[in-house]
């Protein structure tokens, strides 16, 4: 049986659109990075625009991501690396992509702490990272990495394997030796300073989540439920209360055109206990009510 040629061409156009709409899709679902736990308060900054910081939100080239005092923030990265921000950092994405083939990402490291981590499963995937720390510019290169941006001046300590280091002034050098760090203080010429265990765990305990500290995961079992509005006025003030106390709050609205229904959930909490911890929070900062709920009876 003989195919004509516009048949032909009808399929292979066909397969091309299937085969965009699948990469879109990927793209879609695979963000280069995305957030994997959060310590509240902490934003999202994009476009302009500012919100609180919700796990499973992606970060794309362009935005910024701020903690607040007691703030902590995991990032998940496509390439299987894991940035960690501590509190009253913030952390800017000017670029970051992620291919099948590379993961391209610049970071600047604006104020905080931060910790770079590769993951064994990641440590052989190609990658092209810097990180922006004032005075000085980190090259990535499969490793464990904490550094820190404050009024004192910048300081990069390399916990394993190695680093590639580009002051503002002067040469880049690399750095391999663990438990070595680049010291630049603002009152002071940089230098390469030894760091103890001792100091390194103080250190990485600024950038840890805290334990005892209420948490909010990717897919959290538990969730604060704050009622059902009677009007789309009084449940965006509530939206607007807890959203202003650097928590992500969603607002459903279900029923029909003659019958609309307003409810405020908090979802994503580790525990019940963490979830009744921050209703308390949430009660004396806003004066709303919030109940804990299992995270499939709050959808």
């Amino acid at each position: 049986m003989e195919t004509s040629a516009p048949f032909l061409f009808r399929c292979l156009a066909g397969l091309s659109i299937w085969i965009a709409l699948a990469w879109m899709s990927l793209a879609v679902a695979a963000p280069p990075a995305m957030v994997d736990q959060v310590q509240a308060p902490a934003w999202l900054e994009r476009g302009g625009g500012i919100r609180p910081l919700a796990p499973g939100d992606p970060v794309v080239a362009g935005d910024a991501v701020r903690t607040g005092p007691g703030g902590r923030v995991y990032l998940a990265l496509a390439e299987g690396s894991l940035v960690r921000l501590g509190a009253s950092a913030h952390m800017d994405f000017p670029r970051i992509e992620a291919t099948p083939s590379l993961f391209r990402g610049v970071f600047e490291v604006a104020a905080g702490a931060f910790r770079f981590t590769t993951g064994l499963v990641s440590k052989a995937r190609p990658r092209e990272v810097a990180i922006r720390v004032g005075t000085a510019t980190v090259g990535i290169r499969g490793t464990d990495v904490w550094g820190k941006r404050d009024a004192a001046g910048d300081f990069v300590v390399l916990i394993e394997g190695h680093i590639e280091m580009t002051p503002v002034t002067g040469q880049p050098f690399a750095m391999a030796r663990p438990m070595e760090a680049y010291s630049a203080p603002v009152a002071g010429n940089p230098a390469l300073v030894p760091v103890t265990a001792e100091e390194l765990q103080r250190r990485a305990q600024e950038t840890d989540v805290v334990p005892g500290v209420p948490t909010l995961i990717r897919n959290g079992p538990w969730a604060l439920g704050f009622g059902e509005f009677g009007t789309e006025a009084e449940a965006l003030a509530a939206y607007d209360k807890v959203q202003h106390a650097g928590y992500p709050a969603r607002l459903r609205i279900g029923g029909d055109a003659l019958a609309r229904r307003y409810t405020l959930v908090l979802p994503g909490f580790a525990s019940e206990a963490d979830a009744r911890a921050v209703a308390g929070a949430l009660k004396g900062i806003t004066g709303l009510e919030g109940v804990p709920l299992r995270a499939a009876a709050a959808r």
